[in-house]
């Protein structure tokens, strides 16, 4: 499963349930989020505007959430820029994780991006358990 906008890449893959977070991510507004509750697409690649690509990411976090996985690995070590609603829906993601009470998260971060370790310890402060990683 893949979402592509014009300056950022994110892909799921279900086989290492692993999520990946590339490039500069800095969509505006809360008005492309809503929560699926039934999400059953499988589509090879979901197109996406300025206005629902954070929808589109909340898809994707929703399907992971609703498959309650032992460990789901959440790779942000090629995201260059993550603003504040973009944190936001990484918050709540993290958040809905660790109501799960099931599923064992795993962030990889990289220390060239001087905005992840902060923003990483922060979410380590919503989720004692999370397992932070650097290169």
């Amino acid at each position: 499963m893949e979402i592509r906008g014009d300056s950022y890449v994110i892909r799921y893959d279900e086989a290492t349930a692993m999520l990946s977070l590339e490039g500069i991510l800095r969509l505006y507004g809360a008005a492309g989020y809503f929560s699926i509750e039934d999400f059953n697409k499988h589509h090879d690649v979901l197109p996406t505007d300025a206005g629902s690509s954070y929808a589109s990411i909340m898809e994707i976090f929703e399907f992971i959430v609703t498959q309650k996985l032992p460990h789901c690995v959440l790779n942000l070590r090629g995201l260059e820029l993550l603003n504040s609603s973009g944190i936001n829906v990484l918050s709540k993601f993290v958040i809905k994780i660790r109501e799960l009470h099931s599923t064992h998260l795993t962030i990889q971060g990289s220390q060239q991006f001087f905005w992840q370790s902060k923003v990483l310890q922060n979410l380590q402060k919503l989720m004692p358990g999370l397992n932070v990683e650097f290169d």
